[in-house]
This record gives C-alpha cells, structure tokens and sequence, in this order.
C-alpha cells in the first residue's frame, strides 16, 4: 500500500511538472501581449465603454442614406456635442421597415428612434443622433451606426474623426501613485494644467473638488494655466489594484468638459483572513460558555497558528486545482503595526475579536459566547478602516 501512494504520488509529480511546462509559455505570451494593450486602455478607461465597434458588412440596395455612408467630422473639441443627421430613403417600389439602430457606444445618443418604422416607397426618415465628444478619446476615433432592416439585411454607417484636447498636462491624465504600505502614507504630487485650444484664453477651475481619496488644492498662475497639488487623504483601501478617477470641473468658460485623471497603484494588498468560515459546535462550549477559534492574515509563526500544515498530497492537489500555489509565507507590503492599530470589527452581540500582532502579520483570537448563536446560526463579522469595508469572516453553529 506504501508503494502504491509513492507510485501514485511521483506520477503525480511528473503530471504536474508536464502541465506547467506547457502553461507556462502560454501565460508568459498572454501577458506579453496583455502589457502592450495596457496601457492604450488605460487611457480610454475615462472616455468610452463599447460593446462593439464593428460594423455590420451586409449592405442593403434598398436605403438610400444621405450624406453618405461614411462621415468625416474633422477636429471637434473634447467638450462639444455634435449634433448628426441623415436622411433615409426607401429607393424600391416595395414597403422597407427600419427594425431598429443602433450605436454600440455610450458616446451618442439618438434623438428620433426608429423602432419598426415602416418606410413606403421613396419616402424618406430622418435620423437624428448627438456625439459626445467628452465620451470618446483623445485623438482619432472610428464609431459605426448599425440599421436593421430585418432579415439579415443591415446598412452602416461611419463615422470619423479627431478629438483635440482643451488641456496640455505637465504628466498625462494618468497618475501612478506606486507602493504605499499603509492608507495613511503620504503620498503629494504637483501637476502644471495649461489651458489650449477651447480654454486657451480662460480656464478655471471650481474652487472646491469633491473626492473620496484625495485632496486638491489648487493655484492659479495665469488666467490660463493652474498648479494642481493632489494629496492623500489617508482614506485610501487596502487594494494591490488602486483604481480611482479624479474629476475637476471646469467653472469658466461656461460649457467645458471636466478634466478627468486616471490614478491607480498599490496600498498594501486586499485584507484577507484565512480561515473565513469558521464553524463551532457543542463541543466547543462543553467546559465554558465561551470558546475562542483563530484566523489570521500574513505571516504566523506555527506555534501561534492554529490552521494545521496541509500534507504533500494536499499541496499537490491544490497545484492541479489552481494552476499555481501562492506561497503563504511570503512577505505582505503592508504596515503591520497600523493595521493592528486602526483596523476594527463590526462583531455581533456576544462576539469579541482581540488582536495579535507579529511582525509580519496579524492573528484574530475570535471570542464567542454560546447565546451569540441563539438566535441565528450563522453570523458575521467585518473587518473595517474609516469607510473602508473589507471581506467578512463568517461563524456558524453546527448541531
């Protein structure tokens, strides 16, 4: 029977190795490809969502559509809306039903709708739409307007142009906050805003910018150009994925489109206690009307951790389930002594949770009392930071 599981286990282990050898490669040319693309999204984030920027090749005879099937706008500002209109003409002796439209970007808007709309011969529709120019990228752009003509018969029509900034940033729209350990790093940038184009003249800013994370105080330094300085505000959430948008209204000239930064980095990394879902039984209450279990997140000593070391086959097991194992020892960016300080529970009556700290993670002694579960048998506890929550730890009685 042991030379079984020695079998079982080495075949095992050569399956494992195989199954990387092939994965690997792979992940590495998807996330070659991924950074290149990254950072061409980064900058449409703020402006665009499209489903589909496709058109529909099946071209219909039968529509006439004026100006033409491909319109080029030129250089519009990033603050217009442009208002676009065409005409549709039923050019054969037969009744020609418009079924719907569509604009697969949330950058227009149609004002009239054809929905079943029946056309007779040479009679004419006219469609009506705004662009906004404020919902599409900086720089060229290509968007397409789908008709449906029912039985899979479809005109398109293309739409072109360029959209010209009103704003010259010192260090591009998008900020990089880098590594912070702890919300409450501090964490300051200065950035010169000149006025161009629309704001060439005049650009101000409201005096007061509402945000959740940062703090914005700006100087004017001509009637044109502004020095922002953006700060912390020691609010920010445990993430390793930061992203958050800052927007700063234009006040004067009247009309333009808002100035819109784009801030990503790391704080730290999500909060997250293992085991999350922990159970208690009578047992646990058989000597006491109180019993303690632990969870802990980062780095425990083993004479601290309750949580048993998994066995050879359950770590492989874990391998062929999730690709890769993530190394639980490894060290977490993060301010250990400011967790343990400012980190608080939301806890249910009869539930304590008392911290521990270690120098490379924190340990949960959860305390509950028997008639916490009187009740209910299923209760829960949040983990939290000023207005941040974090993933819930769960109790539960079990007869």
């Amino acid at each position: 029977m042991q030379n079984l599981k020695l079998n079982f286990l080495n075949n095992l282990t050569t399956r494992t190795n195989l199954f990387f050898l092939c994965i690997v490669p792979l992940v590495f040319v998807f996330f070659s490809c991924s950074e290149k693309e990254a950072e061409e999204r980064s900058r449409q984030d703020d402006f665009e969502s499209v489903e589909s920027v496709e058109h529909i090749s099946q071209a219909s005879s039968s529509l006439i559509i004026s100006p033409g099937l491909e319109i080029d706008l030129g250089n519009i500002a990033e603050h217009q809306t442009i208002p676009l209109e065409f005409e549709l003409t039923n050019s054969v002796d037969a009744d020609l039903n418009i079924v719907d439209v569509s604009f697969n970007c949330p950058c227009g808007k149609f004002l009239t709708v054809p929905d079943n709309h029946l056309l007779k011969p040479n009679d004419s529709y006219i469609l009506k739409l705004d662009l906004y120019a404020p919902k599409l990228p900086i720089g060229n752009f290509t968007r397409y307007i789908n008709i449906n003509l029912g039985d899979d018969n479809f005109e398109s029509i293309t739409v072109k142009g360029n959209v010209e900034s009103n704003f010259e940033v010192e260090s591009g729209r998008n900020i990089n906050l880098g590594i912070l350990n702890d919300p409450s790093d501090e964490w300051q940038q200065k950035i010169t805003v000149k006025g161009i184009n629309f704001l060439a003249e005049k650009m101000k800013f409201v005096s007061k910018i509402e945000s959740e994370y940062f703090n914005v105080n700006i100087l004017e330094l001509t009637p044109s150009t502004a020095e922002l300085t953006l700060s912390s505000n020691g609010k920010l959430p445990y993430t390793n994925r930061f992203r958050a948008k800052l927007q700063l209204p234009v006040l004067e000239p009247a009309g333009s489109s808002d100035l819109v930064f784009n801030i990503s980095g790391s704080v730290g990394t999500a909060i997250n206690f293992k085991p999350n879902l922990i159970a208690f039984d009578k047992n646990d209450f058989a000597e006491a009307k109180t019993a303690a279990k632990q969870t802990s997140f980062g780095v425990i000593p083993q004479e601290n951790n309750a949580e048993p070391e998994e066995n050879e086959y359950a770590q492989r097991s874990k391998v062929l389930r999730g690709f890769f194992v993530k190394d639980t020892n490894a060290k977490l960016p993060i301010n250990w002594f400011k967790l343990h300080e400012f980190l608080e529970f939301n806890c249910p009556a009869g539930v304590r949770v008392d911290k521990v700290l270690f120098d490379e993670g924190l340990l949960l002694n959860i305390v509950v009392d028997k008639t916490a579960f009187a009740e209910n048998k299923r209760l829960e506890i949040i983990p939290y930071r000023d207005d941040n929550r974090y993933k819930k730890i769960r109790l539960f009685y079990r007869d």
